[in-house]
């Protein structure tokens, strides 16, 4: 993810036992219009 310009967002991470049962927690990683539009070329 970083490597794609994407930044970690702890503050937006949640537990969902649903998506996994064992551990559950969802880690969110996000992008900027600026970043994205900077890779896209």
């Amino acid at each position: 993810m970083v490597r794609l310009g994407m930044e970690r967002r702890e503050d937006l991470d949640f537990d969902n036992t649903e998506f996994d049962p064992e551990g559950g927690r969802i880690i969110v990683y996000s992008i900027t219009r600026e970043a994205w539009e900077k890779l896209r070329g």
